[in-house]
């Protein structure tokens, strides 16, 4: 976490060995019990420190811990509620995503933190189906964002938790709707999103 501030500084020197460490030697080699101290250490201290400025705490979701929990969801010997359990989860939702410091995050840490709310929601939907209501209000209220970028991770955001949770139709079709006339101006994220929603229309649409 300390060296992370190293992106902050003007320099010609380039750091690009130091996100292949975070990448390759502490989200793929580093055990399991370390990976689990990086997450905890991160959502209980590190993101609701005040003096981490919000460009570092989204600089540690992105380089850091991301390709962390990453690797952990695609192990499969793991429990993923061995590594997040239960009370993580609640305080993520709750104190994270809920919390006045992800209501009031910069653009940059949304961002972050609708991607990790999206990966939670693929790989662990089973225990966070009690929180569902504290999710989708999450990301709903960042589908009208003046930045792009953010409004339409949270349609990704949205799209997943439809795949995942009985949504009501009328909410599936505004969002269909908004993602198809959005395609228009904006390609990648928007077909990421609609790549997760349109498998599942067939599935929470009426039949009739």
């Amino acid at each position: 976490f300390r060296m992370l501030t190293i992106f902050q500084e003007r320099t010609v020197i380039d750091f690009g060995f130091l996100k292949r460490f975070y990448n390759e030697e502490v989200a793929k080699e580093s055990s399991m019990s370390t990976k689990k101290k990086i997450i905890e250490l991160y959502m209980r201290n590190f993101f609701h420190n005040e003096d981490v400025s919000s460009k570092l705490k989204a600089l540690a979701l992105e380089v850091l811990v991301l390709p962390v929990i990453a690797e952990v969801f695609s192990d499969k010997n793991t429990d993923n509620s061995e590594v997040i359990n239960g009370e993580l989860i609640s305080h993520i939702v709750k104190d994270v995503l809920g919390g006045d410091k992800g209501k009031s995050a910069s653009e940059d840490l949304l961002i972050q933190l609708l991607k990790f709310g999206t990966m939670m929601m693929e790989y662990m939907s089973e225990a966070l189906t009690v929180h569902r209501k504290d999710l989708i209000k999450f990301a709903w209220n960042h589908l009208k964002s003046s930045d792009n970028i953010t409004k339409n991770w949270a349609y990704v955001n949205v799209c997943r938790f439809i795949s995942m949770y009985e949504t009501p139709p009328k909410i599936i079709l505004q969002v269909y709707v908004a993602l198809l006339r959005a395609y228009k101006i904006e390609r990648a994220l928007v077909s990421k999103a609609l790549d997760i929603l349109v498998p599942a229309l067939p599935i929470r649409l009426p039949k009739d």
